[in-house]
């Protein structure tokens, strides 16, 4: 991921810190499956990438595509990516998964700081 593309992704990261704190799996298992509808048509990645089509409209589609099936939060998550640019289609996906990933990773994080007797992660 190059370019506009890795710009995009840090912006999504940055939103994305607010709500690490409280991840949970479910978050990640609904960005995963966002991401299995955007992998399983290149269609609608290039719909909700399309450089000509106004944020607005690409929000508006994957709300469509979304709604009542993940939470406000993954919706929030799905329709910031999509209204940022993307070099190309699949980097949209790319995004999407190292979310979703990261999700994974706090969640584990969160669950170990709240164990009784753990400390916080170390680096040396």
């Amino acid at each position: 991921m190059a370019g506009v593309s890795s710009e995009s992704l840090v912006m999504a990261q940055e939103h994305l810190e607010a709500k690490l704190p409280f991840a949970s799996l479910s978050l990640a298992e609904e960005l995963f499956g966002i991401l299995g509808v955007l992998d399983s048509s290149a269609g609608i990645r290039r719909a909700l990438t399309d450089p000509a089509r106004q944020s607005d409209a690409k929000t508006a589609l994957v709300s469509q595509l979304v709604r009542g099936k993940v939470s406000a939060d993954a919706e929030a998550i799905a329709a910031d990516l999509v209204s940022s640019r993307w070099r190309s289609p699949r980097d949209l996906g790319d995004a999407l998964e190292e979310l979703a990933a990261t999700v994974v990773s706090a969640t584990a994080e969160n669950r170990e700081r709240a164990l009784p007797g753990s400390t916080p992660w170390k680096t040396t």
